[in-house]
């Protein structure tokens, strides 16, 4: 379909620079400072206005947040990505974060992402600020190079290619999805996947699965247990899209998908596997069935114009169900909105199931807006998998695009015009409502704003960003919102392209290229937090309250907190990471405990009891409480080394007994060094282990499950996927010219 657009060498590479011309200028004014390292991404202005005893980060914050959506970032995202970069720093693979909740896994965590191949070489490298920015700044260049090869590869015109490659850079589901990282990571790698599918599944399908499972296993280390059902479904459009009309086809697809698919489980098998048994040993909490929620396919199609839901510094109707947020997510530029929309209106006219690359483009957009978004689907894969439709949404707004472009027909034509239409009624009746209804209805929309504020259980109660938010609304649905104004013009714009006398304009494309790309990067820009290093600084210093805790504490000893809410913690989540603090408190998104069972007491050397203003504590006890003996006995115990994977105990000569660790007991942990210890989990839960009348030295070290069969697994497949590209080198050699002739044709 686009075989007359292929480049020839000078073009391909005008293509390129001014792909990162234009990519280099959105990360400039995007980052910013982090690029230099006098800003840090990372929300510090949430614990500055939100929490009780985090206001000294920085004092004249005020009480309302950039982004608040952005919460989890500090409390539960940073701390540990803090953590595992000390752990490499220090030569340590970071398997363990012996911090929160007593001890638990680190890089088996939901979100964290610490092992996406960029961001391994970057934290082991570089301190963390400049790990920590610069992995995002790599990341967002790299996802826009990606998708540039992608529809290079699919020989899609000049403008398509530079226009769907900076649009994906910076398209809703990176802004929406800044955390968690998982998401954006591992989608960086989709394109490169799809690019292996379309130029070697049918001519050299050796070839496609060893570098399809690279790709795969980039994927699944970039993610985690959730988006690797992103993976599954992504392969199965692939499968079902290059091999829809042909058996022989469809078999080689199946094989292929197949092999990309396994080979990069076994290649990442050393992460993978831990992360199936996290899954496996916690309860993980479901959504419960809500069918309000099947209506986020619906509320999904005003991304054309998302201003119309509201935004994450206003009413988000999409509250309503339970969603928010989710019209952002799949937000790619209203241009290229109304172009993909229309282009699948108007099937016939552009004959998006003709070809293999259009196929999966349509069924990934099915795949988004019908199976996921209107089944309770949801409930288990989130909006988080609206990559997935982008991805679908652009290669189909590329087809329109370029048949527009040269052929302009009538019936594309009349598309755009009725959705234009539509989007301007829908801009009217906004800006009505904005001025003319909302200032009567604010005073019971706020009320009703508050009354959902506290009884959230999802968010801490806010009454100063809820009001702010009711007030700001007609600032962000109507044309006082740059973006939406911005948008708007680029929907004029496209459409006075159909008209004769625009079409040889030079400047018509360029600007629609402008007017789609900077609603997306104001949107990005406004979502993404850009802290002064200087309040990083004074964050892990600590303030008044923690430098109190951490006085009193030694490394070895173990705080507990209770509060009247998650606002007003000394350490709240897990930021104990930030300062190497043992604590019994934490978030996480797997619960180690099963529906029924409970947790066993486990006491602290120091308890803390804070509100709003204040903060109790107990009496400091300075016995070893994380190592207590099952019978009680003075033969002292004393940890005199700590990693994030292991822990050194020195015991002094006395009576035999049996030593209980009360730190997290899991699997994988084990006495490692001890003449004539052992260890076995007691009835209790904990960690048990048999002590000798001997002085002692005792090492205990934790390792994933299964880690040698997992590394065996990995090599295995890394041997599979060499044996794959040099069976690929003998075919290509072997092949006659009349072969290759006949490959192309």
């Amino acid at each position: 379909m686009h075989a007359e657009n292929t480049p020839v060498p000078g073009v391909l590479k005008t293509d390129l620079l001014v792909f990162l011309l234009l990519s280099c200028l959105c990360i400039l004014a995007t980052f910013r400072g982090a690029i230099w390292g006098s800003a840090i991404l990372v929300p510090l202005d949430i614990p500055a206005t939100l929490y009780s005893k985090f206001q000294w980060i920085n004092p004249e914050a005020g009480a309302i947040p950039q982004n608040h959506y952005l919460i989890d970032m500090f409390d539960y995202d940073v701390p540990r990505t803090y953590q595992a970069h000390q752990a490499l720093q220090n030569g340590e693979f970071p398997w363990w974060d012996p911090y929160s909740h007593g001890g638990r896994p680190l890089l088996t965590e939901a979100h964290t992402a610490i092992t996406d191949p960029i961001r391994l070489v970057m934290y082991r490298l570089f301190p963390f600020v400049t790990a920590y920015n610069w992995t995002r700044i790599i990341q967002s260049l790299f996802t826009g190079l990606t998708m540039f090869l992608l529809l290079r590869t699919l020989k899609f015109s000049s403008f398509v290619t530079i226009l769907g490659a900076i649009t994906f850079q910076f398209a809703g589901v990176q802004s929406l999805h800044f955390y968690p990282e998982n998401v954006p990571n591992s989608l960086a790698y989709y394109p490169l996947l799809w690019v292996v599918m379309e130029r070697y599944f049918k001519t050299r399908p050796w070839l496609a699965a060893g570098l399809g499972g690279l790709c795969c296993a980039a994927i699944i280390l970039a993610g985690n247990q959730q988006s690797h059902a992103y993976l599954v479904l992504f392969l199965g459009c692939l499968i079902l899209g290059y091999g829809t009309f042909s058996r022989t086809d469809f078999i080689k697809a199946v094989m292929v998908g197949g092999g990309m698919f396994t080979l990069g489980c076994l290649l990442a098998a050393p992460v993978l596997i831990p992360q199936v048994e996290l899954f496996m040993v916690s309860s993980r909490k479901v959504k419960s069935h809500d069918w309000t929620g099947c209506l986020t396919g619906v509320l999904s199609l005003a991304s054309c114009f998302p201003w119309t839901a509201g935004t994450f510094r206003s009413i988000d109707l999409g509250k309503l169900i339970h969603q928010q947020g989710a019209v952002f997510s799949v937000f790619a530029g209203t241009p290229v909105m109304v172009m993909a929309f229309v282009t699948v209106w108007k099937f016939r006219l552009t004959k998006i199931f003709s070809q293999g690359y259009s196929r999966v483009a349509a069924l990934l957009v099915f795949t988004y807006f019908i199976l996921i978004c209107s089944t309770p689907l949801l409930g288990l894969l989130y909006t988080r998998s609206a990559g997935l439709g982008i991805l679908g949404l652009l290669i189909l707004a590329g087809v329109g695009f370029d048949l527009l472009i040269k052929e302009n027909p009538k019936a594309l034509q009349r598309g755009i015009k009725v959705l234009g239409v539509c989007i301007a009624a829908v801009a009217l009746l906004l800006h009505i409502f904005a001025f003319a209804i909302y200032p009567k209805i604010m005073t019971r929309v706020l009320d009703y704003a508050l009354k959902k504020d506290a009884a959230s259980v999802s968010m801490p109660s806010s009454p100063e960003l809820r009001t702010f938010q009711v007030n700001n609304l007609p600032r962000e649905i109507t044309f006082m919102n740059p973006e939406a104004l911005i948008a708007f013009v680029g929907l004029l714009l496209l459409a006075a392209y159909t008209r004769p006398g625009f079409r040889s304009q030079p400047w018509m494309l360029p600007a629609i290229l402008a007017c789609n790309l900077i609603p997306l990067l104001l949107f990005y820009n406004r979502f993404t937090p850009n802290s002064p290093i200087e309040q990083w600084d004074r964050l892990l210093k600590g303030g008044p309250e923690q430098q109190r805790v951490l006085a009193q504490l030694q490394p070895s000893l173990r705080l507990k907190e209770t509060t009247t809410g998650k606002l007003d913690y000394v350490f709240p989540g897990v930021t104990a990471c930030y300062y190497n603090l043992h604590t019994l408190s934490g978030y996480s998104s797997f619960a180690l405990l099963k529906p029924g069972q409970t947790e066993q007491p486990r006491e602290a050397n120091l308890h803390a009891t804070s509100d709003q203003t204040s903060t109790a504590y107990s009496d400091m006890n300075t016995d070893m409480i994380r190592f207590t003996w099952s019978e009680k006995q003075d033969r002292a115990v004393r940890i005199t080394k700590e990693t994030n994977n292991s822990i050194t105990l020195h015991i002094a000569q006395g009576t035999p007994g049996e030593l209980l660790r009360t730190d997290t007991n899991y699997p994988g942990w084990h006495v490692a060094k001890g003449a004539g210890v052992f260890a076995h989990r007691a009835a209790s839960g904990f960690l048990a282990i048999q002590v000798p009348e001997a002085e002692t030295e005792i090492v205990l070290e934790y390792k994933p499950s299964f880690s040698t069969l997992c590394n065996m697994a990995s090599l295995f497949g890394l041997i599979a996927t060499g044996f794959l590209l040099f069976i690929d080198r003998t075919k290509q050699k072997l092949r006659t010219p009349e072969d290759a002739e006949a490959a192309v044709i």
